[in-house]
């Protein structure tokens, strides 16, 4: 009989690990040539890399899936809190990413005469909170499980 579940795992680490590569491939002509040095190309850099990021952990947390599932599994009881936030941090930063490529890009398309929404600062702003609000997302369930640990020691 088959094992659907390792056959699925093992996709998903290939398929997260040709998206690793992908990005990766894509992100190095952006950061070696000096010309693609532009607000947009920085925020497409920012995508490369929040996807690199995003499968990498996803990649990783497969392999550990597949190699020894009783010690996974224990890991994640353990540390309940950085299993938690973490995935999803990363796991949001992809679609965060392309939200905030779309959101500069329409800035500097409306407001085409404004010269800030053009720069490489401003990029780096929109990127910066992007970051920071992907990790804030994460606070509820930070204080969800220390909260249910409160209760539950009490």
């Amino acid at each position: 009989m088959v094992d659907f579940e390792q056959l699925f795992s093992f996709l998903r680490i290939i398929l997260f690990g040709l998206i690793f590569l992908v990005a990766l491939v894509y992100s190095i002509p952006i950061i070696c040539i000096r010309r693609f040095h532009h607000s947009n190309t920085i925020l497409t850099l920012n995508i490369c890399l929040a996807t690199a990021c995003c499968s990498l952990y996803w990649v990783i947390f497969y392999i550990m899936l597949m190699v020894n599932v009783i010690d996974t599994y224990a890991f994640m009881i353990k540390s309940c809190v950085f299993v938690s936030i973490v995935p999803t941090v990363l796991t949001l930063q992809v679609p965060f990413s392309f939200v905030t490529a779309s959101i500069n890009r329409f800035c500097s398309v409306v407001y085409y005469n404004k010269r800030s929404f053009k720069r490489k600062r401003w990029a780096l702003i929109c990127i910066l909170i992007q970051w920071i609000f992907g990790t804030l997302v994460t606070l509820p369930i930070l204080l969800g499980t220390h909260l249910v640990r409160f209760f539950f020691v009490m």
